[in-house]
């Protein structure tokens, strides 16, 4: 297995986690951002406090940039299992390895936890339980992720420590393992504590939106990820030919 340099894995996964924000903003300024419009709209028919401080202009531009630096900040901790544990990976080459570790990270970090706790537009949450809600879902997110990779790691120490049966359906033995930690940490967390005032299709069409976004984000930073690291090893492999040469 060909040695991967943390460094560059860095810069080649910040750039497709860059373009993958920059992918999912312009998808929510498209798409999204009528929605939040509406609920904007209702939020000021029952509120009491005064104009908004920020402009829905500066609000947009403050989107598209906040999620290119969100995009920076999950490639770069995407780089590193990356690098530091390729070898743990599944996948015959390294594009596959890098699509399975995107295909496990927006499970864990994106999927499972917005079932959890689907996204909701603005005006729906109470202020004094923001601090609360960021908390359990940090945390969903933190036992999520620390559950695949425990998956992942049982994987492989099954198929180089064990034989017999075991090795042979070590695959339905991490699955289930895992199923039953994940329907545990979903059944175990507490739910979101605050109801839901605004109308149910609006919320959905939110929730809907939000999820597509992640998933956009996710699949443009996966796939550009192995792109450009394919690229880089076979321009790797040319230059050590012609020096070896």
């Amino acid at each position: 297995m060909p040695e991967i340099r943390l460094t560059m894995a860095l810069k080649v996964a910040v750039l497709a986690g860059m373009l993958g924000g920059l992918a999912m903003g312009l998808f929510h300024i498209l798409f999204t951002e009528p929605v939040i419009e509406k609920a904007l709209a209702i939020e000021k028919a029952f509120a009491t406090s005064e104009a908004e401080v920020v402009s829905r202009g500066l609000q947009k531009i403050g989107l598209l940039v906040g999620t290119v630096v969100l995009g920076a900040i999950l490639g770069s901790l995407f780089a590193g299992p990356y690098a530091l544990f390729n070898s743990w990976l599944p996948g015959s080459s390294q594009r596959l390895k890098g699509l399975m570790l995107t295909a496990f990270a927006y499970w864990s970090v994106a999927a499972l936890p917005f079932f959890k706790y689907p996204a909701n537009p603005p005006g729906v949450g109470e202020p004094e339980t923001i601090a609360y809600r960021q908390t359990i879902t940090l945390g969903f997110i933190a036992l999520s992720t620390l559950g695949m990779a425990i998956a992942v790691a049982a994987y492989q120490v099954l198929g180089r420590r064990i034989t017999g049966s075991v090795y042979k359906n070590r695959l339905y033995v991490v699955l289930i393992g895992y199923a039953v930690y994940a329907s545990l940490l979903f059944v175990l967390m507490p739910s979101n504590p605050d109801k839901v005032r605004m109308p149910m299709e609006l919320v959905w069409q939110f929730r809907v939106l939000s999820f597509a976004g992640q998933t956009i984000l996710w699949l443009v930073l996966g796939f550009t990820f192995s792109l450009l690291w394919e690229h880089y090893s076979r321009r790797k492999k040319l230059v050590q030919r012609q020096v070896t040469g």
